[in-house]
């Protein structure tokens, strides 16, 4: 999905994603400083923007050791310009 042949038809990049996603983290920072905020998104650009944060590449072995199961989410702890993730379960 990632190929450069799909990124020429349209499809954005790895790369175009991870800093999409850390421009909005960033922001969120800054509006909402000491705050908890919710925000959804899909499930690729989440697992992107985690690599990016650890500073370790997207690849498929990545992806596959942790995108988030059904029922689960995670919590993105920003301090300063330190990141640190939660991944947890939802009960009803």
């Amino acid at each position: 999905m990632y190929d450069d042949k799909y990124v020429k038809q349209g499809q954005e990049s790895i790369q175009t994603q991870g800093e999409r996603m850390f421009q909005f983290v960033r922001l969120i920072q800054k509006r909402h400083e000491g705050k908890t905020v919710l925000t959804i998104s899909h499930g690729d650009p989440i697992m992107i923007l985690k690599a990016k944060l650890m500073g370790v590449p997207f690849t498929w072995e990545f992806k596959r050791a942790n995108y988030l199961q059904p029922g689960h989410f995670i919590t993105l702890i920003c301090q300063d310009d330190k990141y640190s993730w939660e991944e947890l379960q939802y009960y009803e």
